[in-house]
């Protein structure tokens, strides 16, 4: 008979999980605290371990490094009131099998024991992992408690011990570059670089040179020898952002410093070693590019050895409050102004919209509705008047170049603000001199 002690200060839970358990065939022992668990544990010895996470005395984290240090690898299922990022991962880390949140759902718990017993049976035990997040990326957490979201937590928290590549896929603006971070940031390697590059930033000759290096005179105007993107991450991570973009002569490049864990630089004659994690990221679909032959299948599934979806606002549109708040007193650091929601209208309004920019458009909806508001409070009224004007521009005409778009955008900003170039320049998100010479360029006149 598979045996089962459940930790619980909570003596409700602890009976409820005693008779269910029992009824389901399992040999089942409790406990009140994670102080009594470790003295049972002396004598008992259980195929799994059920523990809540917030307990007085003990932790249930703490009960993980207790039973690490005594070299118990013990499977562990993580409960708590409480489904945030830095719980779940700080669960993963800790080396947890999986974290339920309360109140329980039953169906989820049998489903959980099954999957940590197969897990056993396979001896697939987790990696234990790091616990500390370092604070740089703290100040841009991915705020969220769709189940989607929390998977992701999860998924970031088993890659914190290794050095997988991973792919990360999901629409523009939900925030992919923020789950590279947060992978590089709960690593060991959380002390070395990140380095994020864009691949549509650059032509294809131009991104050989910025991730590998160059030699000089390798080509026109490579007067010294310069090292790539690859090199200076040391043993950190390379982001590349929009890998769906790059040719396949690329491709085949990067596939090959995938398979070979070194590159050469742009002209060198020796290989370099490749010691940093790569992480991808894309808002196509991949699959549908291989089947149209513009994406290297073999490189496909090289980067995808580990795969994050990151789900669209759309799909989680209960986590648009939280994350509109969270936004909202970002915004009130940086415009050092007191901003509230004016009523749960708000966040009804918002929950509404579709937001195909996802949390990128969200945000800059927020941003322009703070700086125009004439009050510290943002209403439904501010925001339909930005989301309407945003939605309601006349069409360009399709010859329109890139410049006369720019241009009539800055006019526009500009006159909105009534010409307050602080506030212009916070909405067009660059700095006051570029302003300047923007204004000047384009014969701009008040």
């Amino acid at each position: 008979m598979k045996k089962i002690f459940v930790i619980d200060d909570d003596k409700s839970i602890r009976d409820s999980f005693n008779i269910h358990l029992k009824d389901k065939g399992y040999d089942v022992k409790i406990a009140s605290s994670a102080i009594a668990a470790l003295e049972i544990l002396n004598s008992y010895n259980p195929d799994l371990i059920i523990s809540d996470i917030r307990m007085e005395g003990m932790t249930g984290l703490e009960l993980l490094e207790k039973l690490k240090e005594r070299n118990e690898n013990y499977c562990v299922i993580l409960i708590s009131a409480y489904e945030d990022m830095e719980s779940t991962i700080s669960a993963m880390q800790a080396g947890a099998f999986d974290y339920i949140k309360k109140p329980i759902d039953i169906h989820e718990l049998d489903l959980t024991i099954q999957k940590a017993f197969k897990h056993i049976k396979l001896n697939q035990k987790l990696n234990h992992l790091s616990h500390e997040a370092s604070e740089p990326f703290k100040l841009n957490r991915i705020i969220g408690k769709d189940k989607k979201i929390i998977d992701n937590f999860k998924t970031i928290g088993m890659l914190s011990n290794n050095n997988a590549t991973v792919l990360i896929t999901g629409e523009s603006g939900t925030g992919k570059e923020l789950i590279a971070k947060a992978i590089h940031y709960n690593s060991k390697s959380k002390d070395n670089p990140f380095i994020a590059i864009n691949c549509t930033s650059f032509s294809e000759s131009i991104l050989e040179s910025e991730l590998f290096g160059h030699v000089k005179g390798a080509f026109t105007g490579a007067i010294s020898d310069k090292k790539g993107k690859f090199e200076l991450a040391q043993n950190g991570t390379i982001f590349l952002d929009e890998i769906g973009d790059t040719t396949l002569n690329f491709q085949s490049k990067l596939l090959r410093v995938l398979q070979e864990k070194e590159f050469y630089k742009v002209g060198g004659d020796y290989p370099l070693k490749l010691n940093a994690r790569v992480i991808a990221a894309t808002n196509r679909s991949l699959t549908d590019f291989v089947k149209d032959e513009k994406f290297r299948e073999d490189l496909y599934y090289r980067l995808k050895v580990m795969e994050i979806h990151v789900p669209s606002l759309r799909e989680r549109k209960d986590d648009i409050p939280i994350i509109a708040e969270y936004i909202l007193n970002k915004i009130k650091h940086e415009l050092h102004k007191e901003l509230t929601f004016s009523g749960s209208n708000v966040t009804d309004y918002l929950m509404q919209q579709q937001w195909k920019g996802n949390i990128r458009e969200l945000e800059n909806m927020l941003m322009r509705a703070a700086i125009l508001s004439k009050s510290n409070f943002i209403t439904v009224e501010n925001l339909k008047s930005c989301i309407e004007e945003n939605s309601h521009q006349p069409s360009q005409p399709v010859d329109l170049s890139l410049d006369n778009i720019e241009k009539l955008h800055i006019i526009k900003i500009l006159e909105s603000t009534n010409w307050n170039k602080t506030k212009t320049c916070e909405i067009l998100k660059i700095s006051k001199p570029r302003l300047d010479r923007k204004i000047k360029d384009y014969q701009i006149n008040k």
